[in-house]
């Protein structure tokens, strides 16, 4: 067959078919922690144990929770904020015009 209904039709049969569990899609982010036991992400704050301050840790996002590593070792864990949207869905302003 010719066409592009023609060409799905054919790959169809070559195709993997979807995993039985899903692949676990989250966003990756190394956030550097302060003085305060806090780390920021999409304009809101979640807590790391106190003993954990003035390091770079990596977070790890999801559309429902966020989940805050120290090397391989997870150091908390929280519930994702609903204050602002994900980063991945905001609108970036665009910059002011010049005349």
């Amino acid at each position: 067959m010719f066409g592009y209904a023609g060409r799905t039709y054919d790959e169809r049969s070559v195709l993997l078919r979807h995993p039985d569990t899903p692949f676990p899609a989250h966003e990756r982010v190394e956030v550097e922690v302060g003085k305060t036991p806090y780390a920021r992400f999409d304009l809101n704050d979640y807590s790391v144990p106190h003993d954990r301050t003035r390091r770079t840790l990596v977070l790890l996002a999801d559309l429902d929770q966020v989940r805050i590593a120290d090397g391989n070792e997870i150091i908390a864990t929280h519930v994702r904020s609903a204050s602002t949207p994900p980063s991945s869905s905001r609108r970036i302003p665009s910059p002011p015009t010049t005349r």
